[in-house]
């Protein structure tokens, strides 16, 4: 689970863990699958991008980021829109039964002030926000207790460490206002354009990241006008065409210093950043981290 958190080889398709914990990786992109779930699953993005709808309402999930869903009764639409051979979609799921969410948000009303979680419990809500660096290490440790062969490790550790993980899954019924990112959660109605229209579009923008980015030749993919594809693009996915190829340069960047072991100089030139100093910071301003602290090569 660890090698998987850093971008390390796991089999294509859905590994379940246990019960409760699955991971996926997927080399190409997929047509939408409807899902059953649990009361609260949480799922964490850590390289491509994905899509989730629940009822008429859609968020798009990019690399670095995760996204909660409780009480979607009817279950839930999920897509996966940029995936490659060189740089396939990885994500971590994990999935809490109603008894454990309703316990847990009982023993959370003891010692928070608990104004809107009611109202919350009764009906489906989801958000979408960037992973903070205590979330990756409590699905890294998760996964670890699970593979251990350790008993103590793989039975009661693993329940204490899910359990720590509910409660900070939680904690946003608490707040006044649960909402994500602008940057990276949509919410529509059915009427607006659907993301997989745009998958053109899309497979456009991933290839050959250093060149410039031409939103007319992305428009001309779906037969749009430049000014129609732009505002279409935006209400689909909630960023611009090149807000979202941004993320799809620091993604792909990621992949080359995990698992290529380039220089940080010949990554920025690769994703087509002329200004190494500029890579830096937007790399750390997303990851958390620089990227020399991943290869140790300047």
């Amino acid at each position: 689970m660890a090698s998987f958190l850093d971008g390390g080889n796991v089999p294509t398709g859905a590994t379940e863990i246990c019960e409760s914990l699955t991971i996926y990786c997927f080399d190409a992109p997929s047509p939408p699958a409807r899902y059953e779930s649990k009361a609260l699953s949480a799922c964490l993005v850590m390289q491509g991008v994905g899509r989730a709808q629940v009822g008429d309402k859609r968020y798009v999930c990019p690399g670095g980021s995760y996204i909660v869903k409780a009480w979607a009764r009817n279950g839930f639409e999920t897509e996966i829109l940029q995936a490659s051979e060189d740089s396939p979609f990885l994500a971590a799921l994990v999935e809490f039964s109603s008894d454990e969410v309703v316990e847990a948000v009982d023993d959370m009303r003891r010692v928070l002030p608990a104004r809107d979680a009611d109202c919350k419990l009764d009906s489906p809500w989801v958000y979408v926000r960037r992973i903070p660096s205590e979330m990756r290490e409590l699905f890294a440790s998760l996964g670890a207790f699970a593979l251990s062969n350790s008993c103590l490790e793989n039975t009661l550790l693993f329940e204490l460490r899910r359990r720590e993980l509910l409660y900070s899954l939680l904690s946003p019924l608490f707040e006044i206002e649960l909402s994500a990112p602008a940057e990276l959660a949509l919410t529509q109605t059915s009427a607006l354009p659907h993301v997989s229209d745009l998958r053109a579009a899309i497979e456009l923008l991933s290839k050959d990241l250093g060149s410039p980015l031409r939103v007319a030749d992305l428009a001309r993919a779906v037969n749009m006008s430049p000014s129609r594809f732009a505002h279409v693009f935006k209400e689909a996915t909630g960023v611009s065409p090149h807000r979202f190829r941004k993320q799809l340069r620091l993604e792909r960047a990621k992949f080359l210093l995990d698992e290529k072991g380039w220089s940080v100089t010949a990554v920025a030139a690769e994703v087509g950043y002329g200004n190494v100093s500029h890579f830096i910071s937007e790399f750390k301003r997303i990851f958390g981290r620089t990227p020399g602290s991943i290869t140790g090569r300047p």
